[in-house]
């Protein structure tokens, strides 16, 4: 069974397969919100963390703050 996070967003949901802290990478995909349709296929991006904004940027301006970055790990580990 694969487990994915679920973070809600204003028009979409985006669901996370996992980040890798050791590659730096994040697994996600992103869902249409009221269809669950698959709106972008599912993407493994670098990352990188801003410390000054505590918030983990991945994809060109996506970004979740690092606190929840680390529950995902946490819940996804």
């Amino acid at each position: 069974m694969t487990h994915l996070f679920k973070v809600q967003l204003q028009h979409s949901d985006m669901f996370v397969r996992g980040i890798d802290l050791e590659k730096s990478t994040i697994t996600y995909q992103i869902r249409d919100k009221n269809t669950g349709q698959s709106m972008e296929s599912e993407t493994t991006a670098p990352f990188f963390i801003n410390e000054v904004e505590q918030k983990v940027e991945f994809s060109g301006g996506r970004y979740i703050a690092i606190s929840l970055a680390a529950l995902i790990n946490q819940v996804l580990a």
